[in-house]
């Protein structure tokens, strides 16, 4: 897992200076190689226009009616952009729990979305309409030395792990953590002047390599459960986010149940909240 965020975050940070070096609002003319009536207009990061030639780079699409940037915090009316962004990490808490207590420390999530499109609702491009698809990896910490396993019925239960003498094994920092893919669709309101704004909408999420985890001797880690658990693998979220400038404080909670209950009496209802910084 270390090594597959520290992918993750060599992506970010090459797609981000490649993001960033791209990013610009610009009506230019080069005097040396274009007639006095050529000029070439740049949109962000994604579109750009020579007379009646057009260039697409690769991190983003754009539209912009009368090929003019527009005037709400660097966005222009209907966009569609790909790259890493709306980098985030957060608590990751589970409330109304049955069976087992959740330890806050080290319960987190962390992850990015790498497309993302917003579509204006009115001329002012104040109100209108933001999806994304991103991926996140999420860990809960558990309390009483408990773990995620199933008991000879085959039904997940969260309990100390013991060896055949019924005396607990040589482990520690017990966790539940997985991977998910997550699709919000949010209505967004944007202030252009105090580069303010607020989203509120849902989200789709879909969870795999569910895994029950331990320390074993204070350093290996080692799977305690890894296929078969009794969790949802789709779920939906309502999601919230105020905005200032780059940075926006989201939270988010669960709609539908966590795990399933043909196979565990556990319940829980993951939430969690956040900051979120926009890296285009």
């Amino acid at each position: 897992m270390k090594k597959s965020l520290i992918l993750t975050l060599a992506m970010v940070a090459t797609l981000t200076t490649v993001n960033a070096q791209e990013h610009r609002h610009t009506h230019q003319t080069d005097s040396d190689q274009q007639t006095a009536t050529d000029s070439t207009i740049v949109y962000n990061n994604m579109l750009s226009r020579t007379n009646n030639t057009w260039s697409i780079n690769f991190l983003s699409i754009m539209s912009e009616p009368e090929n003019k940037p527009s005037k709400c915090t660097g966005h222009s009316k209907n966009t569609m952009e790909v790259g890493a962004m709306d980098l985030f990490l957060g608590y990751a808490g589970i409330g109304k729990t049955e069976g087992f207590t959740q330890s806050p420390d080290g319960s987190l999530e962390f992850g990015f979305n790498f497309v993302r499109g917003h579509w204006s609702l009115n001329k002012r491009n104040t109100w209108g309409i933001e999806n994304a698809f991103g991926v996140s990896w999420t860990r809960y910490r558990t309390e009483d030395n408990a773990v995620f396993l199933h008991d000879a019925d085959n039904n997940l239960i969260c309990t100390p792990w013991l060896d055949e003498n019924d005396q607990k094994k040589n482990y520690s920092h017990e966790r539940m953590t997985y991977v998910s893919w997550r699709a919000p669709l949010m209505l967004t309101h944007k202030n252009p002047k105090l580069k303010t704004g607020f989203s509120i909408g849902a989200e789709a999420e879909m969870r795999h390599h569910i895994r029950s985890r331990v320390k074993m001797n204070g350093e290996k880690r080692y799977d305690v459960l890894r296929h078969g658990m009794s969790v949802n693998h789709w779920g939906c979220n309502a999601i919230v986010k105020l905005t200032y400038h780059d940075v926006s404080l989201y939270g988010r909670y669960s709609l539908t149940p966590f795990f399933d209950s043909s196979h565990t009496k556990l319940q829980g209802t993951p939430f969690s909240i956040g900051l979120s910084l926009d890296l285009d």
